[in-house]
């Protein structure tokens, strides 16, 4: 296997692990939305602990879709390989670097 083909290897499985743990983070969002959709249909003179759920519940949906959006990019970015992933994952080794025998 030559250098390319194990950078491209390394660099799918981290996109594949990305885009599972984002489909496994959009299992939550239903639930979150549900108990913001049951907060935000109160009426406007509720108690503060039920103001309290309905800002939580915005930031937690909110935070729940930012970040499914980051591991998309992430998964995006992993599967198609540039450049940039091949010097980060696996630098070149220069000869000036190799110790002398």
């Amino acid at each position: 296997m030559s250098r390319r083909e194990a950078i491209v290897l390394v660099s799918r499985a981290l996109a594949c692990i990305q885009l599972i743990t984002a489909l496994l983070d959009a299992t939550y969002l239903p639930e979150r939305v549900l108990a913001f959709l049951h907060y935000a249909n109160l009426p406007e003179a509720t108690t503060n602990s039920q103001h309290y759920f309905r800002v939580i519940d915005t930031l937690s949906v909110f935070t729940l879709i930012v970040r499914i959006g980051i591991l998309l990019v992430t998964f995006l970015i992993f599967w198609n390989c540039g450049a940039w992933i091949e010097r980060t994952l696996l630098p070149s080794i220069n000869s000036s670097e190799d110790p002398a025998p």
